[in-house]
């Protein structure tokens, strides 16, 4: 790719119901393989071989073109199928589909152009969804996602009956829904048969294993006196500028949203009659807690990132 090799000597026979994560650094080519095997770029070499009975959907980063923003969601839905099979088996009809992804009624009968950026983007992948492919492709598909959208397509991947490719960032997904990696590690793609988490992990290890036997046959320190590093430095060293930004975001967020949650307490108590405040109440207490506890799972996920950087240094 520009005169760049990404990657070679790879090759893969995908099986009925695979699940695969494709992970790696920034740069490596993770798209370009999606676009190789969705056929929207030419291989320079080998050959991509695809089953006469395969149908790919290939959800992308960027938006649809839609041709005509006039027109209304649904119609937009409708002119792919008016009826789908959802992976459980059940027939469907296009409106039904849509309610089951957030779109009421009114929205339905919204003109595209009047939709939110998250509605439009909810309305591309369902537009890829009605057109019952077997091979899912999806290039950072939790981007651009409501939290309330991404629990409906995380539910309906857990029914999907076929082949899924995708290439995140985020971890709770594709430990969710990937059993398999593809890992872009030096220019060689690695087939990993663990979690995304675990790879981490093992990514992790070996890294610190790597600099603490480089740094120890240097001059005549020993290798302890070598490794005694503050935990600013080891933050530089081996946590990410995002990561390091989280770790002082991460607790002031998780402040506000455990000060939101105690606010909300006293609208049940003030409004202990009416049941349809009682109900949207509910609903906001249930969205706060999930990113509650995902901003609280982040959080202790990059302290012991740091303990276990910080105890290999000491």
């Amino acid at each position: 790719f520009d005169d760049n090799i990404l990657f070679d000597h790879f090759e893969y026979f995908f099986a009925q119901n695979d699940r695969i994560g494709i992970v790696g650094d920034n740069g490596v080519g993770k798209t370009t393989l999606l676009n190789l095997i969705a056929g929207t770029l030419k291989q320079t070499s080998g050959t991509i071989d695809i089953g006469s009975t395969v149908k790919l959907a290939y959800f992308t980063q960027d938006f649809d073109d839609f041709v005509d923003i006039n027109q209304r969601a649904i119609d937009y839905i409708r002119a792919i199928a008016e009826y789908v099979t959802t992976p459980s088996g059940y027939k469907i009809s296009a409106s039904e589909l849509m309610e089951t992804f957030l779109f009421t009624p009114d929205l339905q009968w919204t003109p595209i152009q009047k939709l939110s950026g998250g509605e439009l983007r909810r309305l591309q992948l369902l537009g890829l969804l009605i057109g019952a492919p077997n091979v899912l492709i999806l290039d950072e598909p939790t981007n651009n996602l409501d939290l309330d959208t991404l629990k409906v397509f995380e539910q309906y991947l857990d029914q999907f009956q076929g082949v899924i490719l995708c290439v995140s960032h985020d971890r709770y997904f594709l430990d969710r829904i990937c059993d398999k990696l593809f890992a872009f590690e030096e220019g060689v793609i690695k087939l990993v048969t663990t979690s995304y988490s675990d790879y981490l992990e093992q990514l992790m290890l070996k890294e610190t294993l790597k600099t603490t036997k480089s740094d120890g046959g240097k001059g005549d320190s020993s290798p302890r006196d070598v490794l005694k590093t503050s935990p600013i430095k080891a933050r530089k060293e081996k946590l990410t500028f995002k990561e390091i930004k989280a770790l002082e975001d991460l607790p002031i967020a998780i402040e506000a949203l455990s000060e939101a949650l105690d606010a909300l307490e006293h609208g049940f108590t003030k409004n202990a009659s009416d049941f349809e405040k009682l109900t949207a109440l509910a609903a906001k207490k249930e969205h706060l807690e999930i990113e509650l506890l995902e901003k609280m799972e982040q959080y202790e996920a990059l302290t012991e990132k740091e303990n276990s950087i910080l105890s290999s240094l000491e």
